[in-house]
Order: structure tokens, then C-alpha cells, then sequence
């Protein structure tokens, strides 16, 4: 098995500890996990949900984001394409 390979399965189990230190922290390796999980579904680089938040898969919670961030777009838009005509 690669050392990726190793790697990935350590993550996943949550067990990760730093290569200089014995000391290891599962829940926050663990919380860490599953925030990078989140923001991973919430930018459409993961299929499924992290376990425990099943609401983002609800069409409504979809609905809202897409709305949030056509908004923030529609905001924004336009603030920084200032234009300058200079003719020589």
C-alpha cells in the first residue's frame, strides 16, 4: 500500500498524529474532518452530506444557498469593473 494510500485511511479513521509529537487529539481531528467535509459539500466537490447534517440535502437548505449566493454575486457585481476611457 502507497504512503498516500496510508494516509488517507489514517485521516479517515481519525487518528492522525503529527509526525514530531505523540500527542494526539481524535476530537479535534475528528471536528476538523468534518468542517473540511462541509465546506467540501457546500462547494460541490462531495456527493453526500457529512455525517449528522442531512438537512443540507433538503432541496429547501439547497434553495437557500443558491440564493445566498446569487445575491452576494448580484451585490457585488459591478463594484470593481470601473472602466476609463483615456485616449492618446
Amino acid at each position: 500500500m502507497s504512503e498516500f494510500q496510508q494516509s488517507q485511511q489514517a485521516e479517515q479513521a481519525g487518528n492522525i498524529e503529527h509526525p514530531t509529537s505523540n500527542i494526539q487529539h481524535p476530537s479535534a481531528l475528528a471536528t476538523l474532518s468534518w468542517i473540511k467535509h462541509f465546506f467540501d459539500y457546500l462547494g460541490a466537490s462531495r456527493e453526500e452530506p457529512p455525517p449528522g447534517a442531512s438537512f443540507l440535502a433538503s432541496p429547501i437548505w439547497l434553495g437557500i444557498w443558491w440564493g445566498v449566493l446569487i445575491g452576494l454575486i448580484l451585490l457585488f457585481c459591478g463594484q470593481t469593473s470601473k472602466f476609463i476611457y483615456i485616449d492618446f
